[in-house]
């Protein structure tokens, strides 16, 4: 299953460095500049997919538009997690509980099963690397299901949000006191069934039963469980060098993780997460 991902990293106090070179030969004097620096997201343009196959997604966003609009997303309630629930699990031994291995309703989704399965994900890929787990935040977790929803809401993908006092994440670790700090910030769109790659599937238009499938009126496609979403996800980040730079970044201590369902009217409305997740050198303070 493949994913679309994007990353973003901010250390303190970084400089562009612009470096010049003169020299002489005998037909002139040609002065050279070479200048690096930091490049900010792409904007490009996503395509539909074609009726009868589940397109592979592309790394590309929509173009964002600007909108007054701040509302502040509630951290949602679980009834099957709660932040208190980070101190008694681990990386380790996440997977015991059995609550991750259900299969997601997207009517009741429990987001926050769904943020802490990335998160114990994400903490797994480091120990496996010899390094050690990220802490949870809250704060962390309220500014990515702020920035999620706001993709959901606004209709975009992006680091950049149009959203005034949220528009970059910079400004969203400001929120919640985090400034002058290492930080980082993935984002994914991860598919809410499990499907074969590039597999041609049947939409629900044209099956009886209302649902994907792989042949015609042939059995739906499942659900993700939390777990097995969480996975997917965070293995499509590792498979990308800026994000696995994030996720293995030792400067960074906390994380965490937002997320918010939709149906991708360009997919058949086939159910669809935005993935943010938030990495910084300290906590924050959770906004009251």
């Amino acid at each position: 299953m493949n994913f679309r991902t994007f990353t973003f990293t901010y250390a303190p106090f970084r400089i562009k460095k612009i470096q010049s070179y003169f020299f002489l030969s005998f037909l002139g004097i040609c002065l050279v500049f070479q200048i690096s620096c930091d490049t900010s997201p792409e904007v490009r343009k996503e395509q539909a997919p074609s009726n009868s196959v589940v397109s592979k997604p592309t790394s590309v966003i929509d173009q964002v538009t600007e909108t007054s609009d701040l509302e502040t997303f509630e951290l949602p309630k679980a009834k099957l997690w709660s932040p208190e629930n980070y101190k008694q699990f681990n990386e380790a031994n996440y997977e015991k509980y059995p609550a991750f291995n259900k299969r997601i309703d997207f009517k009741n989704i429990d987001y926050p099963l769904l943020n802490a399965a990335v998160f114990y994900e994400t903490n797994a890929r480091r120990v496996q690397m010899k390094l050690p787990a990220l802490s949870y935040s809250q704060a962390l977790e309220r500014i990515c299901m702020d920035h999620s929803n706001d993709m959901v809401k606004a209709d975009f993908y992006s680091h950049n949000s149009p959203v005034k006092g949220r528009e970059t994440p910079a400004k969203r670790m400001e929120i919640v006191g985090i400034k002058n700090a290492y930080s980082a910030e993935n984002i994914n769109i991860g598919y809410g069934i499990t499907y074969k790659d590039n597999e041609p599937v049947y939409p629900p238009s044209e099956n009886k039963s209302g649902y994907f499938s792989y042949t015609l009126n042939g059995p739906p496609i499942p659900n993700q469980t939390y777990a097995s979403l969480a996975m997917m996800v965070v293995t499509s980040w590792m498979n990308s060098p800026g994000h696995r730079r994030n996720i293995l970044n030792e400067n960074l201590k906390y994380l965490g993780v937002g997320s918010a369902h939709y149906k991708d009217a360009k997919a058949h409305n086939m159910d669809k997460f935005k993935i943010t997740q938030a990495f910084a050198s300290i906590p924050g303070e959770y906004p009251k």
